[in-house]
């Protein structure tokens, strides 16, 4: 059985209760038109035959998506016959018989929708300036003067373009009558709808029409999320190939448009440039339809009406509706090309490509995206209540702690007086003469002058200022000052989006390559974790709040992440010459040391070989420096119970630690603490010791060691992607207020590797047993290409479900697979919940889920979602050994 199979076996027994997506061809007419091409024959045996043929063709393709290097970067340009469709040339104020009967004559749909306000419909309404621009260039005075138009600024659904076969349509819903538009939106229940980002789509939608639902969705950024993990690595191929590799560039359309390549290359500075401003520990964001339009049709998008704005005015153009024809023809294309299927593909063969669990990525997009997705817009719809009475109180007490702040610092400086204004403002932002003045303060009570960066700008990064000035009270007060002013202004944002219904509606959608969800308008991901910030999200009367979340799981995905690398490493040792590791294995006895039949030498591991230098190292001193790393990983494997036995009866630290429900984080304290000398733990292994301790003994520990365990933490967080000894000192200080030298974080990190062999097995294996792909890549920080040969490359890994990640660095790959199988498991928790359960739920924030229960039956609500979610977690990390585990919380307001 395959992942899918164990996976549906475990959750249900068996496999026949797998809702699937539906796979019934819809009994139409001879005269229907393809989804997509409206010059295609009607279908007839020997075409489903023939389609059935290039299926299965096309999924061996799809399996070798990830190692395959592109031998053909630039996609082919549109196929000519999906091009004769009917073009519309007016905006639609009315549905007539035409749209009616092609929409009725197709199964699938493509929509998009556009509307007069960023975000949803409780989104507060925001009239533009005059000299705002609009997409056609003038500014919203020009065009109202030259158009005789009025300015409509209340939030609504403008515009909703379909297109149905060869009809394509786009409806001004301001200008049809409430019985056409009521039949309009009807006429897309049952449909699968095609498009990007439909979440979006989707939520406006059944905000006017609730009972409205798609029999499935198409989205294009699901599919690249869920099948595509190559295609940031494609896009660098075909920068490389035309920028030094000789390829021709593909012209776009229109005088001095420029290249494919060239819009690729800016976008790629983008995406870079949002994961720096993120920080590494986010991933990056879902791609684009513009970049998915650029690379998989060689077309750049028309994205000068994206504002909002631009559909407020009382009359449109001719510009405003190509720009909308344009965002419905693409998707039903790209989506094929993604699944490397024909253009005129029947939507009823992808839907069964879909269903087909031997092609990675079907069972996160069929059970775990998709139809999260739609739940999660039911979530978004029902909003999470917020008590604007408990906002305008906590709001007070806010405003007095920035006041006492603001006080303390200007006695700390008080040369900082002139700024009292901008200091008492959440968005004031810093001046560069507040900007010196802090730094002034700073060496004036420090003697220690901060430093500038190469560009001369002062280095006031609050991370960096902590490690420069630790302990330093005047830093202290301005956290405690910028704290109460950004919780004033959030939990205010949040009230003015709660004004109609006191519930906020903020949108939630898978938004990243690793398949996590992200939200906005307003952010409901990232609330204040204070308890009087919470306390705001208050039930309505006679309900409760319940908050589930998954305990440790982001550890426990990394303990069963070792545990499936201790495997694949066990079967690689039974025939080594087979694996795509033997490169290294090969070297000279280091079998003979793997197996423990020779000693390990003391100075290994070797010294990793710079590749800067010159002559650059041999293949062969790498291959030394990681066989010697391999054979001390076994070392440490053995000292610790593995490399004995079986997998079943071999020990691994960190799978144990949850097995046997100790904390991972003073099992590390513990085991740090005794290596270090500074703690007894009588002769026994951490593990043991703590075994070994009463309850009332092991909360007195909890205590004792409250500081070895803030430093537990940044390790089991900081180490578990390979981060180096320098980023941990930096983290620790930063995340977990350590005051420790750089030193001490160079001894942690060895000695928390030696406790946790399996997790340095994880990052070997996948950096050296197929996880590498040698790759022509474009440095965005340097803007230059940097060919494989020269040590270009990416790290391809998968996820607990066997879908594929891919990153350019080993660290992307490692958090992508562990990052994304615990978005799985959360999306297909959501996705499972019962239909009496589900309409309870009001948010989730990625592994923890919130529901507003009736006071009456809240026990049982908790007992049956805490079995739901165990068991959808379990699905996956029992396979490795794993368990799972859920703690729930339950108030009348928001506890966790």
């Amino acid at each position: 059985m395959g992942f899918a199979d164990d996976l549906m076996s475990e959750f249900f027994g068996g496999r026949g209760d797998s809702s699937g997506l539906s796979d019934k061809e819809p009994q139409n007419s001879a005269s229907q038109v393809s989804p997509v091409c409206a010059q295609s024959l009607p279908r007839t045996r020997q075409t489903e035959q023939t389609e059935s043929l290039q299926q299965s063709s096309l999924i061996a393709d799809l399996l070798s998506i990830v190692p395959s290097s592109p031998t053909n970067p630039s996609p082919s340009p549109r196929t000519t016959d999906c091009l004769q469709v009917a073009v519309p040339t007016n905006f639609l104020s009315a549905l007539d018989l035409t749209a009616k009967q092609s929409i009725l004559s197709v199964d699938e749909i493509c929509i998009d929708v556009e509307t007069s306000v960023k975000g949803t419909p409780w989104s507060p309404a925001e009239a533009p300036g005059k000299a705002s621009k609009l997409g056609t260039g003038q500014t919203i005075g020009q065009y109202l003067k030259a158009h005789g138009a009025a300015l409509d600024v209340r939030p609504r659904m403008r515009i909703l373009s379909i297109g149905a076969g060869g009809w394509r349509g786009a409806f001004d819903l301001d200008k049809m009558d409430e019985s056409d538009k009521a039949e309009l939106l009807s006429l897309l229940d049952g449909k699968v709808w095609t498009g990007h980002n439909l979440a979006f789509d989707m939520l406006w939608i059944k905000h006017s029409a609730p009972h409205v639902n798609p029999k499935m969705l198409l989205d294009t950024m699901f599919l690249a999320t869920a099948f595509r993990p190559d295609i940031e690595r494609m896009i660098h191929a075909r920068i490389a190939a035309v920028t030094v590799g000789g390829q021709a560039p593909v012209r776009l359309a229109g005088k001095n448009a420029g290249t494919v390549e060239q819009e690729l290359q800016k976008m790629l500075i983008e995406r870079a440039a949002k994961k720096t401003k993120a920080g590494d520990s986010d991933s990056k964001s879902a791609y684009s339809l513009a970049m998915l339009s650029l690379h998989f049709m060689n077309e750049k998008m028309d994205k000068a009406f994206q504002n909002s704005t631009n559909w407020m005015p009382s009359t449109l153009t001719k510009s405003h509706l190509d720009y909308c024809i344009g965002d419905i023809t693409a998707p039903a294309i790209i989506a094929r090309r993604m699944l490397n299927l024909p253009d005129t593909t029947s939507i009823s063969t992808v839907i069964t490509l879909l269903n087909d669990t031997r092609l990675p990525g079907t069972w996160a997009y069929r059970e775990c995206f998709e139809p999260a997705a739609r739940r999660l817009v039911d979530v978004t719809l029902r909003g999470i209540p917020l008590s604007l009475e408990r906002v305008r109180e906590y709001g007070s007490v806010l405003q007095k702690n920035a006041e006492i702040a603001l006080e303390k610092v200007l006695t700390l400086a008080p040369s900082l007086a002139p700024f009292r204004e901008i200091l008492a403002s959440a968005s004031g932002g810093l001046t560069n003469d507040l900007k010196e003045a802090i730094a002034d303060t700073l060496y004036a009570r420090t003697k220690v002058p901060v430093e500038r960066s190469d560009s001369g700008a002062l280095m006031l990064d609050a991370k960096y200022l902590a490690e420069r000035y630790p302990d330093e009270p005047f830093l202290a007060a301005r956290k405690d000052l910028d704290t109460a002013l950004k919780q004033h202004k959030s939990i205010d944002d949040y009230a003015v989006y709660a004004q109609s219904d006191s519930r906020v509606h903020g949108t939630l959608t898978v938004g990243a390559v690793t398949g996590r969800t992200r939200s906005s308008n307003p952010n409901v991901q990232n609330p204040s974790r204070d308890k009087a910030f919470r306390a705001c999200f208050a039930a309505s009367q006679w309900h409760k709040i319940l908050a589930i979340d998954y305990s440790a799981v982001e550890l426990r995905i990394a303990a069963a992440l070792g545990s499936r690398a201790y495997k694949q490493f066990r079967i690689m040792l039974s025939n080594p010459s087979k694996s795509k590791a033997w490169w290294i294995l090969k070297r000279q006895d280091i079998l003979s040391y793997i197996h423990g039949k020779k000693e390990i030498p003391a100075h290994w591991p070797l010294q990793k070989p710079d590749f800067q230098a010159e002559p650059k190292p041999a293949m062969s001193e790498y291959a030394n420096y990681y066989a010697s790393s391999i054979a001390c990983i076994c070392r440490d494997l053995r000292a610790r119970g593995g490399l004995t036995g079986s997998f079943e009866t071999d020990k691994l630290t960190f799978r144990d630690a949850f097995i046997a429900n100790v904390d991972p984080h003073i099992l590390t304290a513990v085991t740090m603490e005794s290596m270090a000398g500074r703690f007894d733990t009588g002769g026994l292994d951490a593990m043991a010791y703590l075994l070994s301790l009463s309850k009332a003994d092991a909360k007195a520990l909890k205590k004792q060691l409250a500081g070895p365990r803030q430093a537990a933490k940044a390790c089991n967080f900081g180490l578990t992607y390979g981060m180096s000894a320098g980023g941990l000192y930096h983290y620790g200080i930063a995340s977990y207020g350590l005051t420790w030298t750089l030193e001490e974080a160079v001894e942690a990190r060895d000695a928390w590797f030696s406790l946790y062999p399996e997790i340095a097995l994880w990052h070997w294996i996948t950096a050296h047993n197929g996880g590498k792909i040698k790759a022509d890549i474009f440095d965005t920080h340097r803007n230059e290409i940097k060919l494989s040969q020269d040590g270009g490359r990416f790290y391809h890994s998968t996820t607990l479900s066997g879908r594929k990640v891919e990153g350019m660095e080993l660290r992307d790959a490692l958090s992508y697979s562990d990052q994304g199988t615990g978005a799985e498991i959360a999306l297909f928790a959501i996705a499972r919940l019962p239909a009496d359960i589900s309409p309870m739920l009001v948010g989730f924030v990625h592994d923890e889920l919130i529901f507003e229960v009736p006071e009456k039956c809240v026990e049982d609500v908790t007992e049956r979602v805490k079995t739901i979610m165990n068991k959808a977690a379990n699905a996956y990390l029992k396979l490795q050994s794993v368990p799972s585990e859920c703690e729930a919380e339950i108030g009348d307001s928001w506890v966790h």
